[in-house]
Protein backbone atom coordinates (compact mmCIF):
# COMPACT_ATOMS: atom_id res chain seq x y z
CA UNK A 1 0.00 0.00 0.00
CA UNK A 2 1.47 3.31 -1.07
CA UNK A 3 -0.41 5.91 0.96
CA UNK A 4 0.52 9.57 0.70
CA UNK A 5 1.53 9.41 4.37
CA UNK A 6 4.44 7.05 3.60
CA UNK A 7 5.60 8.84 0.44
CA UNK A 8 8.94 10.67 1.02
CA UNK A 9 7.72 13.44 -1.30
CA UNK A 10 4.56 13.95 0.76
CA UNK A 11 4.03 17.12 2.78
CA UNK A 12 3.52 14.81 5.78
CA UNK A 13 6.86 12.99 5.50
CA UNK A 14 8.95 15.32 7.74
CA UNK A 15 6.28 15.27 10.45
CA UNK A 16 6.06 11.46 10.30
CA UNK A 17 9.82 11.17 10.74
CA UNK A 18 9.78 13.59 13.65
CA UNK A 19 6.97 11.62 15.32
CA UNK A 20 9.05 8.44 15.09
CA UNK A 21 12.42 9.91 16.06
CA UNK A 22 11.37 12.48 18.70
CA UNK A 23 7.84 11.66 19.91
CA UNK A 24 7.99 14.11 22.84
CA UNK A 25 8.65 16.96 20.41
CA UNK A 26 5.32 16.53 18.65
CA UNK A 27 2.91 16.11 21.54
CA UNK A 28 -0.31 18.11 21.45
CA UNK A 29 -0.65 21.02 23.82
CA UNK A 30 -2.98 23.84 24.78
CA UNK A 31 -2.19 27.00 26.73
CA UNK A 32 -4.45 29.36 28.63
CA UNK A 33 -3.59 32.40 30.69
CA UNK A 34 -4.98 35.25 32.68
CA UNK A 35 -3.14 38.35 33.83
CA UNK A 36 -1.93 36.42 36.90
CA UNK A 37 -1.59 32.74 35.87
CA UNK A 38 -0.57 30.57 32.92
CA UNK A 39 -1.49 26.94 32.28
CA UNK A 40 0.01 24.61 29.66
CA UNK A 41 -1.51 21.13 29.25
CA UNK A 42 0.37 18.58 27.13
CA UNK A 43 -0.61 15.16 25.85
CA UNK A 44 2.68 13.76 27.17
CA UNK A 45 1.79 14.78 30.75
CA UNK A 46 4.50 17.44 31.10
CA UNK A 47 2.08 20.17 32.19
CA UNK A 48 2.99 23.63 33.48
CA UNK A 49 1.32 26.13 35.76
CA UNK A 50 2.93 29.46 36.56
CA UNK A 51 1.94 32.20 38.97
CA UNK A 52 2.83 35.18 36.79
CA UNK A 53 2.33 37.68 39.61
CA UNK A 54 4.99 36.02 41.78
CA UNK A 55 7.11 34.51 39.00
CA UNK A 56 6.91 36.73 35.87
CA UNK A 57 9.90 34.91 34.35
CA UNK A 58 7.99 31.60 34.53
CA UNK A 59 10.92 29.84 36.18
CA UNK A 60 8.94 27.76 38.70
CA UNK A 61 6.48 25.13 37.50
CA UNK A 62 3.76 24.87 40.14
CA UNK A 63 1.45 22.47 38.33
CA UNK A 64 1.54 19.89 41.11
CA UNK A 65 1.63 22.43 43.96
CA UNK A 66 -1.46 21.90 46.17
CA UNK A 67 -1.47 25.62 47.01
CA UNK A 68 -2.28 26.34 43.33
CA UNK A 69 -5.04 23.76 42.94
CA UNK A 70 -7.95 26.23 42.94
CA UNK A 71 -6.34 28.58 40.39
CA UNK A 72 -5.24 25.62 38.24
CA UNK A 73 -8.77 24.17 38.27
CA UNK A 74 -10.31 27.55 37.35
CA UNK A 75 -7.87 28.07 34.48
CA UNK A 76 -8.40 24.49 33.27
CA UNK A 77 -12.14 25.19 33.10
CA UNK A 78 -11.55 28.43 31.18
CA UNK A 79 -9.22 26.65 28.75
CA UNK A 80 -11.76 23.87 28.22
CA UNK A 81 -14.54 26.37 27.50
CA UNK A 82 -12.32 28.22 25.03
CA UNK A 83 -11.37 25.00 23.22
CA UNK A 84 -15.02 23.98 22.95
CA UNK A 85 -16.01 27.41 21.64
CA UNK A 86 -13.27 27.54 19.00
CA UNK A 87 -12.63 23.95 17.91
CA UNK A 88 -13.74 22.33 14.67
CA UNK A 89 -13.61 25.52 12.66
CA UNK A 90 -14.17 25.10 8.94
CA UNK A 91 -11.51 26.91 6.89
CA UNK A 92 -12.83 29.74 4.76
CA UNK A 93 -9.99 29.66 2.23
CA UNK A 94 -8.33 26.96 0.15
CA UNK A 95 -5.21 25.41 1.71
CA UNK A 96 -2.15 26.47 -0.36
CA UNK A 97 -0.07 23.35 0.49
CA UNK A 98 -1.20 21.47 -2.64
CA UNK A 99 -2.95 18.45 -1.15
CA UNK A 100 -3.49 15.53 -3.55
CA UNK A 101 -7.04 15.38 -5.00
CA UNK A 102 -9.55 14.13 -2.44
CA UNK A 103 -6.99 14.13 0.39
CA UNK A 104 -6.84 16.79 3.10
CA UNK A 105 -10.06 18.56 2.19
CA UNK A 106 -8.89 20.56 -0.79
CA UNK A 107 -7.89 20.13 -4.41
CA UNK A 108 -4.33 20.87 -5.52
CA UNK A 109 -3.48 24.48 -6.26
CA UNK A 110 -3.27 25.30 -9.94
Amino acid sequence: MNFVYFNPDSIYHPKRLQQQEMPDAVCRSAMGRTFTHKLVRRSNGKHEFCDLARDPGELLNRFWDPACAAQRTDLTALLCERLIATSDSVPSQRDPRRFPPGFGGSEPAE
